[in-house]
């Protein structure tokens, strides 16, 4: 895929993912605050640091091809983060809660990236880049479903 990212269409669609990452980052810092377990904890500020660092590359890519980004916070994000918020205080450290939050915020964004990918028109560059960082989501994902499972193991 040769075509330049320099469509206004193009530019929308990585500016809402850079939205996206900015969330999802605040989303894990809430949800660390929610969890007592320690290694939970540690694995949702490391998701946290990576995706502001997905949205901060994001923006390099956008900039770097004449377009402008917006980092001003989403009503349906924002809707989504005060959720987890009020989850996190009803559950009172509830993990298996935070878990499940966590998880469709992964499956949301990873419907983000699909369909950007799938649009095809961006250039290799931001391909590259997308499919990078895709790829790290599915990752997180499946870490998710693993503490997941172990927790529900130790519940019963």
């Amino acid at each position: 895929m040769n075509n330049p990212i320099d469509t206004i269409s193009n530019f929308d669609l990585l500016e809402n993912l850079v939205q996206k990452n900015l969330e999802a980052a605040k989303g894990y810092e809430t949800a660390a605050t929610g969890v007592t377990n320690l290694t939970l904890r540690n694995f949702f500020y490391e998701k946290a640091i990576e995706r502001k660092s997905f949205s901060e590359e994001l923006e390099k890519l956008i900039l770097h091809n004449g377009g402008t980004v917006d980092t001003s916070p989403g009503i349906l994000s924002g809707i989504h983060r005060t959720w987890m918020e009020a989850k996190a205080v009803l559950t009172a450290n509830d993990e298996i809660a935070m878990l499940n939050e966590c998880i469709r915020g992964e499956n949301l964004i990873l419907d983000e990236y699909q369909n950007i990918l799938k649009k095809g028109e961006i250039s290799d560059q931001v391909e590259n880049v997308l499919s990078q960082q895709k790829a790290k989501v599915i990752q997180a994902s499946l870490d998710l479903d693993t503490f997941k499972s172990q927790l529900t193991v130790k519940v019963y």
